[in-house]
């Protein structure tokens, strides 16, 4: 199963509100909430960071061996599902919703890989899920080839920008500017990180960790190593404030200087569109 399950249970006792799990989740955590005669589910959801994260609440125990596991301890018939191809920056932003869970319905936590239920320890679970995520990927080839994977430390840099990005925008909001977000090309030559600027005479952010450039012309992208002209703006861009290291500007005085930087010294790629991935098939290992 490709999925990190951890479970939750209660001292003494079962008893849980559901409805007020239920408010939590949808205005609290804001997550989607979907409800049948036979499962509570509450998805994840996030404007750029699309990876699946669930808590389900389900009529019966879904704990494999839970006749071994203190009596002290009872299941509430609640789990978190997460895919094991969660890259290392979500899964810690994950283990934190479920810490506040646990503090906010007095619950502990149990995987099958414990000895026993134990109370909240991040560091227990992040160690647990990459050991089982590292052995899940050595076994399971043809699956992981449906996956890239990026250095942690880059794809942590890609993915606090995302995280971050809504604020960004937030921060900008009366001046004019181009804030991209990401697009992604795998090739046989090498991946493609890249951002678009779709509007040409207006200041843009350039995030950090990119080797590609996209510029939109009328109907067309055109495509260009940023690798080849990165070292060439260093005077004209400006470090963004309160966000990821790399994140630069280019204020819009230099709007135009930039583009004749690019029309001049470097060559179009030829880029297929049709290759592009979604960030939730990026990981890290």
């Amino acid at each position: 199963m490709s999925n990190f399950r951890v479970h939750f249970f209660k001292e003494k006792t079962r008893e849980i509100d559901i409805l007020t799990v239920i408010n939590f989740f949808k205005n609290e955590l804001n997550f989607d909430v979907y409800m049948d005669e036979k499962i509570a589910k509450f998805s994840f959801k996030h404007n750029h960071l699309k990876y699946p994260f669930e808590i389900c609440i389900t009529p019966k125990s879904t704990v494999p061996d839970l006749y071994r596991l203190s009596p002290i301890y009872l299941d509430v018939n609640m789990h978190a599902n997460i895919s094991l191809f969660t890259p290392s920056y979500i899964i810690k932003e994950f283990f934190k919703i479920i810490e506040i869970l646990t503090k906010k319905f007095d619950l502990q936590i149990y995987h099958e890989i414990f000895e026993d239920v134990q109370k909240f320890k991040n560091d227990l679970l992040v160690n647990s899920f990459k050991i089982i995520k590292n052995a899940y990927i050595k076994k399971n080839q043809q699956e992981s080839e449906k996956f890239h994977f990026f250095e942690t430390k880059k794809l942590f840099y890609i993915l606090k920008y995302l995280n971050d990005l809504d604020d960004l925008r937030e921060y900008y909001n009366k001046e004019d500017i181009s804030i991209s977000d990401y697009i992604f090309y795998p090739s046989n030559e090498k991946f493609f990180v890249g951002f678009l600027v779709e509007k040409l005479d207006t200041a843009f952010i350039i995030p950090p960790q990119i080797n590609l450039l996209g510029i939109k012309l009328k109907n067309n992208i055109v495509y260009f190593s940023f690798e080849e002209i990165d070292r060439k703006i260093k005077s004209i861009m400006e470090k963004v404030p309160g966000t990821v290291e790399g994140t630069m500007k280019i204020p819009k005085k230099y709007s135009a200087k930039f583009l004749n930087l690019l029309r001049k010294n470097h060559k179009i790629l030829d880029i297929d569109s049709n290759l592009k991935v979604g960030i939730n098939k990026i990981t890290d290992y």
